[in-house]
Order: C-alpha cells, then structure tokens, then sequence
C-alpha cells in the first residue's frame, strides 16, 4: 500500500492470525526502522439505512452533476461478464492490439527515464533505447511525447516506438460459451428472490444483488447456465440461507463449476462453497450434502455429466485465494485434454479458462523460447518454468527439452503437476513446491549458497525447513541437474508465467545472475501493469547490487487474446542477452 499509512490483512483462522501477529510484531518499519503498530480490527456491519445517510449515496444522486472521471457502475449482468460484446470480434482484437501497442512504447518510455535518472550518457544505452535519445538531455515531456507519437498500423503490424517488434494478436479459436471455469455469487437478485449468478455491480457501492446468467452473456457455456439454473432452484428449497456481505450471516456462498472441453464424454466438477460457523445442527449439513448427491451427481447439462462434488469451508470475509475442498461424491478430478496430453482438473487448480485458446498461447510460448535454436541443441537444454501452475507449459514442452524444473508455490498445483507427469509419460520433469523468490536464486546461480547468504538469509532458512520432504528432494534433484547442466555447457532457457502481481524483485535478480541463461519468455496476464516493471528491471543496465548480471533485451512480442469479449488478453514476449564466457561461468556475485 505506497499511499497508505495502514493495511488489514486476514487470516484463515485463529492460529494463523496469531502467528501473524506475533512476526508483524517482530518488524521494523522499512522507512523509519520502529516496530509496527499491529491492533485488532473489527469490521463495520454496513447496513441499508447507513447507506442511505452516507455521503457516497449523496455523491451517487448528484451524478448527474459531477464531472468525476469515476467510470459508472456496472448495470447489468452482460456488462459485468462480457462488456465488448456490442463489438464485432476484428473490432475488439484491434482494440486490445493498441493497447498492447501501448504498454511496449510505455516499457520503452519508462526504461529510458530509468537510465537517464541514473546518469546513463548516449553511447552507454542498450541499441534498443539509443534511437529515442536525443543529444540535448530530453525532459520527461520531450520523451513521453517521442514514446508516443507513432500510432500503431495493425494490418501491418508495424510499429514504431515500441520497445520491439510486435506481431499481430493471434485470436481465440473459441470466441463463445469458451470459459471452462465459472464461479457463481450466491445470493438475491433485484426482486429479492435466491439466485446463483453473477454480481452486476460494485461492493463498494453496496451493489450486492445477484443476477442469473443468460445467453447474452457471450463467454459462459450453455450447461454452466443450465447448472446455475438448477443450483438456485436447489436453494430455494433449502433450510440453509445464501450468504450476505453485508450483514456476514448465512450459509451458501457460491458456487464454482468447471468443465471439459473435449470432442466428446465432457465432465462436469461442481464446488460448492460454504460458510460453515453459523450451521448450528450438524445432521442438517448431513441432509443438504445428501440432497447434493441427489439432485446434481451423475446428472447432465447440455450433455456434460457432473463426474465430482466437492465441497469448500471458509469463514473468512474476502474471496478464499487457496480453494481447499472436499470430495464429498464422485471422482477427485476431472481430464482435460490440451494439445497432445491430458491434465488432470482438481478444485483448486489453476487452468487456462479457455482450453483452445491455451493450445495457441503454448505454441507461441515453445516456438518463442525454443525457435532460436537448432532442434538438437534444444534436446540438450534445461528449461526453468517459473510460476508452473499445474505444469501445463513445462509439459507441453518436455518431449522438446532434455530437463524440465518447474517451480510453484501452491502445494496443490504442484501435486497435480506432478500427476500429470506420470498421466502423460513425462520422465523428464521434476517440480518443486516452494516460494520461486526463495528457491530460483539457489537453483540457477553458481555456488547457490553465496546467493542464499544474503540479507534474506532468515527467511530462506525458514522456507527450507518449512518445505515437505519429497519438496527438498526435488530441489536437491533441480539443483544437481542445473549444475550437471553449467559443468557440460548445456543452454538454459526460463520462462516465467507469473500472476497479476507480477515476479518477486528476487527472482528477477536470479534471472538477471543466473549463467548460462540467455532467453527468458514472459507470459503475462498484466500487460499493461506488472510486466512493464518487471521487464524494466530485466533490462535496465547493471548494478552490482540491486541489478547485478548482464541486462535483457526485448526481442518480439505477440498478443493472444484468450478472453474474447472482455478487455484481457495475454502478452507473451521474449527477453534475450548475449553472456561472455567469462559471465557465462562466473560463480558468483560481484
């Protein structure tokens, strides 16, 4: 929070809050080195009198006299799920191809201030950024407005000002009904009846009122509609009540529904989320998961069977960011098939939402991270896949590589990364679970412990010994292969797949020291947020402490849009450095 002066931070439960507590209590202030000051927070019960006398309720009638730049809040379910769905599909890809435009030029723009700051002269900048200077010491207006003065051309995919070529967005195979994961608010709709939909406005407006999904939504699958459809006839005839945000009280919360997408023989996995404190008659819980069983396993939605019913426990007042669910029915998992290979599904894995669209997002990620490359030297290379989720692209690409290390921090990725492995053949892989900031350092540099001996010593020392024993094996396993890999002068190749937040500071000073790594893809599902600093810090020139290593250059970027009728899409660009041999061996950190 850099403009704030406090932060609310949950907890699952009680235990954890008090070990939280207790470390929050053992910090110093980053800016003026005192402890800080930890106090319990009680949150607020909002209700629909407060709002009415609240100041936000005054500025919302007034609107229609305020010039406030505030975008309106959303009205109805369709603009909620799917809001450029008024626009023809060529229309929406050119959209998302200018703002991708944009967010290179503004990498450009950024990296460039960066290095002027730092008292970089003309002939000390990277090529790339040596054509936008100009000999006079340019102000921050004269290199915005040189940033940004060309336009894109997207018919022929030529841009200038950008910090390297991009091609243009490749579009989604399936551009309706492609989601294969919905969650669905439980709560009540506008006439105040249960519904399991989709919120159509904002919390923060105490615009909580739930609406059934329908065809015009565009990106949500006919059977996901029918099985909302009968989840809230379910709940209309049930004891329990749906869960209000406001008042915090009631039972059912939502639900999240995820399907296959294959030729044929398509699954259907059903979570059912609970807030499970306010249930005071255990046998009525028994009775409703009876009734679950009953109403929905082995049942068909548009053809697609309900194959696993789970179900999900949480207390807390936000969204649950680790899904942690029971099967209470059927099968653990359901199969889908990407490419060649088949994955296995469980509750809380994280999976492309759309499965034909993940198919073109890899083949550009392998072709990026590998084309450079004669095939039989890529045979030879280790690939480091950074944030590998269920290890979907590490997989794809194994029959390709000689070695796949895939890193994550979610226990339950991990698993099925794991299993996935051993359900496609693939011999050649090993996963670890653990923090990548803690762990990549040690796996790609030299002489690992000179990297893990420094000011974060304590936490990496914790994480090691917090880790599962088959994840220590497995990183002992990644560091001897990486090291195997440097001795026989084999090519290293990384590509990183992080979340909305982008890579750790320490994982890009890994790539940055790591030798014999000269290609990292980025992935990113934050174009025009994360990556740019992130690829900043890729590239700006060296500094032996914050930014030690040889900086990154841009090479190529190409869009992909994997959500169709939204305003997201993936940006997948390719980073390259040339190492001398004496970077190339070095072991350790000047």
């Amino acid at each position: 929070f850099p403009k704030s002066e406090h932060a609310i931070i949950s907890f699952v439960d009680q235990v954890s809050k008090e070990k939280g507590r207790a470390k929050l209590e053992s910090l110093n202030n980053y800016k003026n080195g005192e402890p800080f000051i930890v106090k319990e927070w009680v949150p607020n019960v909002i209700t629909s009198e407060d709002f009415e006398r609240s100041p936000r309720k005054k500025q919302k009638s007034n609107t229609s006299n305020d010039n406030t730049d505030e975008k309106p809040s959303i009205t109805t379910v369709e603009d909620a799920v799917a809001p450029l769905r008024g626009l023809d599909y060529d229309e929406q890809l050119k959209k998302k191809q200018r703002n991708m435009v944009k967010a290179l030029k503004k990498l450009k723009k950024e990296t460039l201030k960066f290095e002027l700051k730092c008292g970089r002269k003309q002939n000390q900048l990277s090529n790339w950024l040596h054509q936008d200077y100009m000999k006079n010491k340019p102000t921050a207006d004269v290199i915005q407005s040189e940033a940004i003065k060309h336009m894109t051309e997207y018919n022929t995919g030529e841009i200038v000002g950008c910090c390297c070529p991009i091609e243009k967005i490749k579009s989604s195979p399936a551009q309706t009904g492609y989601r294969n994961k919905c969650e669905f608010t439980i709560g009540y709709n506008s006439n105040e009846e249960i519904c399991a939909g989709f919120r159509r406005g904002r919390f923060r407006d105490l615009d909580v009122s739930v609406e059934k999904p329908t065809d015009t939504c565009m990106v949500v699958a006919k059977s996901m509609i029918l099985v909302a459809e009968a989840f809230t006839e379910f709940l209309k005839q049930s004891p329990l009540e749906p869960y209000c945000t406001i008042s915090r009280k009631g039972v059912w919360r939502q639900l999240t529904v995820r399907t296959t997408t294959k030729e044929k023989d398509n699954e259907m996995l059903l979570v059912v989320q609970m807030k499970r404190d306010t249930i005071e008659d255990e046998s009525l819980l028994e009775m409703e998961l009876g009734r679950l069983k009953e109403a929905f396993l082995g049942k068909k939605y548009d053809g697609v069977e309900v194959v696993s019913l789970n179900v999900s426990y949480y207390d807390g007042f936000s969204v649950q960011e680790n899904v942690v669910a029971d099967v209470v029915y059927g099968s653990k998992v359901i199969v889908e098939e990407l490419g060649n290979l088949k994955y296995n599904v469980s509750p809380g894995a994280f999976f492309q939402v759309n499965t034909r669209g993940a198919e073109v997002l890899y083949d550009i990620v392998g072709n990026f991270a590998l084309s450079a490359i004669p095939d039989e030297v890529a045979k030879q290379s280790i690939l480091l896949d950074v944030c590998c989720g269920t290890g979907t692209i590490g997989l794809s690409l194994a029959k390709r590589v000689k070695h796949v290390i895939g890193v994550d921090l979610s226990a339950s990725a991990i698993k099925d990364a794991r299993e996935n492995a051993v359900l496609n053949n693939c011999d050649n892989v090993t996963f670890v679970c653990a923090a990548a900031e803690h762990v990549v350092g040690s796996i790609v540099v030299n002489k690992g412990q000179r990297y893990e001996q420094s000011s974060k010593m304590e936490a990496y020392q914790k994480h090691m010994d917090d880790m599962e024993e088959e994840d220590k094996n497995a990183l002992a396993k990644a560091k001897e292969i990486l090291e195997h890999s440097r001795n026989n002068d084999l090519p290293l190749i990384a590509i990183v797949d992080p979340p909305r937040a982008g890579l750790h500071p320490s994982v890009i000073r890994a790539l940055r020291m790591a030798p014999k790594l000269e290609t990292v893809v980025y992935v990113s599902c934050n174009p025009t947020g994360t990556f740019i600093n992130d690829a900043k810090q890729l590239c700006v020139t060296q500094n032996s402490k914050r930014r030690p290593g040889t900086p990154y250059v841009p090479i190529k970027s190409i869009p992909v849009d994997m959500f169709p009728h939204t305003d997201h899409c993936e940006l997948v660009t390719v980073f390259q450095r040339k190492l001398t041999q004496s970077e190339s061996e070095s072991d350790s950190v000047k």
